[in-house]
C-alpha cells in the first residue's frame, strides 16, 4: 500500500476510531493494522493523534513589533542580545 492510501485510509478511520467504545476500537484497529501493515503500538498512536503542529509556538506574531525590533537592532550596529535588550528599554523610554 502507497504512503498517500495510507494517509487517507488513516482520516476516513480516524474519526470513526475517536468516537468508538474501547470493543469497537478494538476492532478497527486490528483492521487498519492488517489494511496498513502498521504496529499495532505505531497505528494507536497515528489514529489517537489530532493534526496538532510540532514544534514551539510562535511567540511573535506582530509584524510591527518584528520591523521595531529590526530596526532597532540596525541602529545599535548589531549589538548581541545582552545588549539589546539594556538598550530596547533605553530606547523605549526616552
Amino acid at each position: 500500500m502507497r504512503n498517500e492510501s495510507k494517509r487517507e485510509c488513516l482520516k476516513e478511520i480516524q474519526e470513526l476510531y475517536l468516537d468508538a467504545t474501547r470493543p469497537g476500537k478494538a476492532n478497527i484497529l486490528n483492521e487498519f493494522c492488517k489494511v496498513c501493515s502498521y504496529n499495532r503500538n505505531y497505528a494507536i498512536r497515528l489514529l489517537n493523534s489530532t493534526s496538532k503542529k510540532r514544534g514551539r509556538p510562535k511567540i511573535y506574531d506582530d509584524i510591527d513589533l518584528l520591523e521595531f525590533l529590526k530596526t532597532l537592532w540596525e541602529n545599535t550596529n548589531y549589538i548581541c542580545s545582552k545588549r539589546l535588550r539594556a538598550a530596547i528599554l533605553f530606547w523605549l523610554f526616552i
